[in-house]
């Protein structure tokens, strides 16, 4: 007698940005195990309209790990139950934002080779640090962009190889800080 197969279920969904219901084709959705380091079980890109479909998958809970470029990733859990279709989930995707500007000498002259990051702080042990979530080199004019952030607040540090010391922005609500929300842009000199 022919073995019996095992029941599955179905995950279905679609993937939106954040704050509209404009759909985002593209997208790559992918399904993991129930721990988020294990490898993919299946993937698929999202189609024109934002739906994505996984089919024949065994009940259990899983990870479901969203990503396009220009947003921030997502991951989320769904749990599948045998012979039944999961409801429809909806992906909401924030928009990254970038910061852009120019280092320049006393001249005005643009300085480049210059190593910029993007820093965000936080407080350990009463002390705060910082971690650079994203570095880049300004070109010949002394230009730099640092593209694809998560939204928050971001101090800039810029540091040249022959420079003794580095130069670190204020936050966003001072005189030379940053702050980026979803989808948007933001510039500064020093």
């Amino acid at each position: 007698s022919p073995a019996a197969q095992p029941a599955t279920g179905t995950l279905q969904g679609i993937v939106v940005k954040a704050g509209t219901l404009e759909a985002l084709s593209q997208a790559t959705v992918e399904i993991r195990g129930d721990d988020p380091r294990s490898a993919p079980i299946a993937t698929t890109t999202t189609e024109a309209d934002g739906r994505f479909l996984f089919r024949n998958l065994r009940p259990g809970r899983y990870g479901v790990v969203v990503t396009r470029p220009g947003y921030v990733r997502r991951a989320m859990t769904a749990t599948i139950v045998a012979g039944q279709e999961a409801p429809g989930v909806q992906v909401a995707l924030t928009a990254t934002g970038a910061i852009y500007g120019r280092i320049f000498g006393a001249d005005g002259a643009g300085i480049g080779n210059v190593e910029v990051a993007a820093l965000t702080s936080r407080f350990q042990n009463g002390r705060r640090t910082f971690s650079a979530v994203q570095t880049a080199r300004s070109n010949d004019r002394g230009e730099y962009r640092l593209f694809w952030l998560p939204p928050g607040r971001y101090y800039i540090r810029a540091t040249h190889r022959d420079a003794q010391s580095e130069m670190i922005g204020m936050p966003a609500r001072s005189v030379g800080g940053f702050q980026v929300m979803g989808g948007s842009t933001a510039t500064g000199t020093y």
